[in-house]
C-alpha cells in the first residue's frame, strides 16, 4: 500500500492554528488505487474555472516527473534537503500519485503527494532559482539504495561450486569453485577437494588450483555451468563419485518438478542467465546442421571453423557443437545465443577466413559442402540478431579499448580496433604483431572500455616494447 505523505506548507503560508484537526482524503486517495473509488470520482483541477492565483492545471497531470524532498534524509543530514525523482501516476485535485523513478509497482513505495507542497520542486529548480543551492543534494530513497547495492553484488560468490568445461577435454565438465571474483570476471579453478584422482602438480592443466594458478572467464563464459548440468544433459563428468551422486539426485528432482537438493555452496539456474528463445525457432534445430564457429578452445583466434550440431540438450537453448575434423575431437556446449556461433557464410560475406576441414580437397565452398555431406545450414534466425548499424558504427578502427587474451586470459592488454568484419572486431594488442591479432564478437565479455582494469584494481598488461 502506499504512503500518504503531509503537505509541507511554505514558510509564508498562513496555517491556521487548528490546522492539525483538518481532514485529509488519506483513505479515499488510497482506495483511488483499487476498484473502491476511482479517479474519475475526483473531480479534476481542470475542470475548475479560478481556485488559485496561478494556474498550476499543467503541472497536475500524469506522466509528469518532478523532484520530490525524501523524509527519511532529515534525521541525518544536518539541514541538507536531499531529493529524488519521482513521476505523476495519477491524479486526485492536486494530490497525486507518485513513484519514484527507478522504483516499480511491486516494491509498494508509492507515495500521495500535494503538488503544491513544499517538498515537490521541478526537475533543475536548486540550479535555477535555489538560494540555498548548497544545502541541495541528491540521493536514492533508501530501499532503492539497498537495493542498488545488492544489485553490484556479483550473481555469484567467492567459494561457490559450479560445473567447468574441461579445457584439455572439453567434452567433459568437472566441478570446480570460485576463488576470486573481479567485476563480472571470475577466477575459476579445480581444486584439490573436487578433483578426481591423485592431485599432483600438472603445469599443463590452466585449470587446476595449484600455485599461483589464475583462469579468469567472465560470468556468462560458455566455460561454466549451474551444478547438475552436465548429469541432467547426459554429458561426461570427471567428478568424484559422492558429487556424481549429488547431481543424479538434482537432475532427478529437476525431470520431476521438485525442488532439486542443491547444497548450500552450489550455484544454481537462475545464477546463470540467457536470453528467452522463441520456442517454435527453438525446434528448428536439428543434430547435423552446419554452422560457422569462433571456436573458444582454439590457440589462435583470426579465424572461423566449420562446424556441425552433434546434439541437442535438455536444458532449453543448449546444443553440442562439434569441429569437422576427424582430428578435432573437441566439443562445446553453448547456447545458442553465445557469441561464438554464426550462420553459414557468414565469413565469406564479411572477409573473415574459414578453415577448410580436413580431407576437402578443393577450395572450400559452403554449398557443395552441404550438398556433398547431404546437411543444412543452422536456421539463421537462431543466431544471435545483427547489431543496428549505429551501434556498430560506434567501432571505428583506431579505437583504443582493453582486451583479455583469448589464449592467456588471465591477461588483459591495451589494444586497438583494427577493422571491423559484420560483428566481429579485429583487434591488434598494442606493441605486438600481426599474428597475435584476435577476433571478438561485439558482445564479447573479454573486451572492455579504457579504464576497466583501473576501476577494478585488475593488473594492465604494458604494450610490448617495440
Amino acid at each position: 500500500m502506499s504512503k500518504f505523505l503531509k503537505i509541507i506548507h511554505t514558510p509564508t503560508a498562513n496555517v491556521a492554528e487548528n490546522y492539525a484537526n483538518t481532514y485529509i482524503w488519506e483513505f479515499e486517495l488510497k482506495d483511488a488505487e483499487s476498484s473502491k473509488f476511482s479517479v474519475y470520482d475526483f473531480l479534476p483541477v481542470s475542470a475548475f474555472s479560478t481556485n488559485l492565483l496561478k494556474n498550476f492545471s499543467d503541472v497536475v497531470q500524469e506522466g509528469v516527473i518532478f523532484e520530490i524532498s525524501i523524509p527519511e534524509y532529515k534525521k541525518i543530514t544536518d539541514g541538507i534537503d536531499v531529493r529524488w525523482f519521482a513521476k505523476i501516476i495519477k491524479v486526485c485535485g492536486y494530490r497525486a500519485l507518485a513513484r519514484y523513478i527507478g522504483a516499480s509497482e511491486n516494491d509498494k513505495s508509492d507515495f500521495w503527494v500535494n503538488v503544491l507542497s513544499n517538498a515537490v520542486h521541478h526537475c533543475g529548480s536548486v540550479e535555477s532559482d535555489d538560494p540555498d543551492q548548497d544545502k541541495v543534494t541528491y540521493g536514492l530513497p533508501f530501499f532503492l539504495a539497498e537495493r542498488h547495492e545488492k544489485d553490484l553484488e556479483n550473481f555469484i560468490k567467492v567459494g561457490q561450486r559450479l560445473e567447468l568445461v574441461d579445457y584439455s577435454q572439453s567434452d567433459k565438465l568437472r566441478p570446480a569453485r570460485i576463488k576470486s571474483i573481479c567485476g563480472r570476471r571470475l577466477n575459476v579453478l579445480v581444486t584439490r577437494d573436487d578433483y578426481d584422482g591423485e592431485w599432483k602438480e600438472q603445469p599443463e592443466d590452466r585449470q587446476l588450483d595449484n600455485e599461483d594458478a589464475e583462469y579468469w572467464i567472465d560470468q556468462d563464459s560458455f566455460f561454466i555451468f549451474p551444478v547438475g548440468f552436465a548429469t541432467f544433459n547426459g554429458y561426461e563428468l570427471n567428478a568424484k563419485r559422492e558429487y556424481k551422486k549429488h547431481t543424479e539426485n538434482i537432475a532427478k528432482a529437476l525431470r520431476e518438478g521438485k525442488t532439486p537438493p542443491y547444497h548450500e555452496k552450489d550455484a544454481k539456474p537462475e545464477q546463470f542467465f540467457k536470453p528467452p528463445i522463441d520456442q517454435a525457432n527453438l525446434a528448428k534445430v536439428k543434430v547435423g546442421q552446419k554452422l560457422e564457429l569462433l571456436d573458444p578452445l582454439a590457440v589462435s583466434f583470426n579465424s572461423f571453423r566449420v562446424a556441425s550440431v552433434s546434439k541437442i540438450l535438455k536444458t532449453p537453448g543448449y546444443i553440442v557443437v562439434s569441429i569437422d575434423d576427424p582430428e578435432d575431437e573437441d566439443l562445446v556446449p553453448v547456447h545458442v545465443t553465445d557469441p561464438y556461433l554464426f550462420p553459414v557464410g557468414y565469413g565469406e560475406k564479411y572477409g573473415i577466413k574459414v578453415e577448410e576441414p580436413k580431407g576437402w580437397e578443393n577450395r572450400f565452398n559452403w554449398g557443395d559442402y552441404l550438398k556433398k555431406h547431404k546437411a543444412e545450414a543452422m536456421p539463421i534466425d537462431l543466431f544471435k540478431k545483427e547489431p543496428t548499424p549505429e551501434r556498430l558504427a560506434m567501432f571505428k578502427p583506431g579505437s583504443k579499448l582493453e582486451a583479455a587474451d583469448m589464449c592467456e586470459n588471465q591477461l588483459v592488454c591495451p589494444a586497438s580496433i583494427k577493422e571491423m568484419k559484420g560483428r566481429i572486431i579485429n583487434v591488434h594488442f598494442d606493441g605486438w604483431g600481426p599474428n597475435f591479432d584476435e577476433l571478438y564478437d561485439i558482445d564479447s565479455h573479454d573486451i572492455f572500455p579504457v579504464g576497466w582494469c583501473e576501476i577494478h584494481g585488475y593488473v594492465l598488461q604494458r604494450p610490448e616494447e617495440t
